[in-house]
């Protein structure tokens, strides 16, 4: 250690063999400068080669010579907030290298679990650590998958692993379409594929008109990785079904379902004004659709008497539209105890007029 300034010149040496060493410099002072230069010589155990330092100035009273600039690298690797419920161990890959000082690259491996939750890795570089360490977990549940979790760096000597799920992500789930009436239930499939990381989550959700929106949040290895895919199906109220073909959840909400659209389904009104009460007990009138290519087949039966009134339109979703021929039959049955049937085989009517057929009866 140095001091040199007008006519004082000191210079003394240390020599240290324990951390509890401690030396004190002393020296007069001139024209008001209170720096002074040091350098260091270390010698280690087991080894020829020793590490000498540069010449530092230092205007600091007290000065500490940390194990990174004693040309020796050391670092403590500590199990942070890791719940080992879950986790079984994590391996921990440690990675160091300075091209500029001609060190490394230098990879060690320790093992964190219950029992052991603190590693230390120590090396001889005959240089100052000036760059971080970069590292990498391998994460082993207890479920028996693995996570791995890279691209990590720390600057310090102290290397905290945390638990493997960096953040939280969540997708929002609404039902669009007509809940009362036309969708019975929409049943949606999510799964989120992290390939990196190799890491999945997967739900199943239903919706319907008491429960028309879900949010689906879980956890995250790197919240900027992975994708999110859904698919499913929707389940009409008419008992027809349509599938939802898997594909990319492009956004944070999701809209499934569909808005009405009269050029989807077949509609057919009966209108009974002109069948005449005082001849006729009841009308049956059964409507049927098919379509054999969409597996489609729908069919609604309605009674109709001279007090039935607001008869409902029997409508079927269509997964063919040009396809809209539909077939009929007209039973009627008379107060003197007779009946006739009508069929049609094919019909396009929307508006389905029931007639008497009085004459075809009692002719």
């Amino acid at each position: 250690m140095n001091y040199d300034e007008g006519n004082t010149h000191r210079s003394t040496p240390f020599s240290f063999v324990s951390s509890n060493d401690i030396a004190k410099f002393t020296s007069f002072i001139e024209n008001n400068n209170h720096k002074i230069k040091y350098n260091y010589t270390v010698n280690y155990k087991g080894e020829s080669k020793a590490f000498k330092s540069q010449v530092i100035e230092t205007e600091d009273q007290a000065l500490t010579i940390n194990v990174g600039d004693t040309g020796v690298l050391q670092a403590t690797v500590f199990a942070g907030d890791l719940n080992f419920d879950q986790i079984t161990q994590a391996l921990v890959s440690v990675h160091y290298e300075d091209g500029g000082n001609g060190v490394g690259p230098l990879d060690w491996q320790v093992v964190l679990d219950k029992d052991h939750k603190q590693q230390t890795i120590q090396k001889v570089i005959f240089a100052p650590r000036t760059q971080p360490f970069s590292y990498s977990v391998k994460y082993n549940m207890k479920d028996g998958k693995e996570y791995t979790v890279t691209g990590k760096k720390n600057p310090a000597a102290q290397i905290y692993v945390g638990d493997p799920f960096s953040g939280t992500k969540q997708i929002s789930v609404r039902a669009v379409g007509d809940l009362n009436t036309d969708i019975q239930t929409i049943f949606v499939d999510l799964k989120y594929t992290d390939e990196a990381n190799r890491y999945t989550q997967s739900a199943s959700f239903a919706l319907n008109k008491a429960n028309s929106f879900v949010d689906w949040n879980f956890p995250v290895i790197d919240e900027a990785a992975g994708k999110i895919t859904y698919s499913g199906s929707i389940q009409f109220a008419d008992g027809s079904v349509q599938a939802i073909a898997e594909a990319p959840a492009t956004k944070q909400t999701l809209l499934l379902g569909r808005a009405h659209d009269d050029s989807e389904f077949l509609t057919v009104s009966l209108v009974p004004d002109l069948l005449d009460w005082t001849k006729l007990k009841l009308a049956k009138v059964s409507l049927h659709y098919k379509d054999d290519a969409n597996q489609v087949d729908a069919s609604k039966d309605y009674v109709l008497t001279k007090t039935t009134a607001n008869l409902p339109t029997w409508s079927v979703r269509l997964q063919d539209k040009a396809k809209r021929t539909y077939s009929y039959k007209v039973s009627y049955f008379f107060v003197d105890g007779t009946s006739k049937a009508i069929e049609v085989p094919s019909a396009t009517d929307q508006t389905l007029v029931l007639e008497m057929q009085m004459a075809a009866v009692n002719g």
